[in-house]
């Protein structure tokens, strides 16, 4: 039930998963040593329908490498990597 595609930018291929917060979060597609994102074996559903549920690793757990699970891998979120990553962002409202 993951979600795959291709960057509209970069065109690098990401796969889908969702926030605890149930937002739509794009990661890199290969698992990284140096991610700090967990998928967690829940599912919720989302505009894009269902996808993985995901959690950050807090930078605590990463450094403390004996407190991660073995066979977890980690994973990279997209806007980390992608190299136009800031086309995405929005510009911050002012304060009226």
């Amino acid at each position: 039930m993951s979600d795959t595609s291709l960057c509209s930018k970069c065109q690098a291929p990401i796969l889908w998963a969702c926030t605890v917060n149930g937002k739509p979060q794009p990661l890199d597609l290969e698992p990284d040593p140096a991610g700090n994102i967990w998928l967690i074996p829940q599912f919720a559903e989302t505009d894009r329908g269902w996808l993985q549920e995901c959690r950050v690793i807090p930078k605590a757990e990463r450094e403390a490498s004996s407190l991660l699970p073995e066979q977890s891998p980690r994973y990279m979120p997209h806007h980390a990597t992608c190299p136009d990553a800031e086309s995405f962002r929005h510009p911050k409202r002012r304060a009226s």
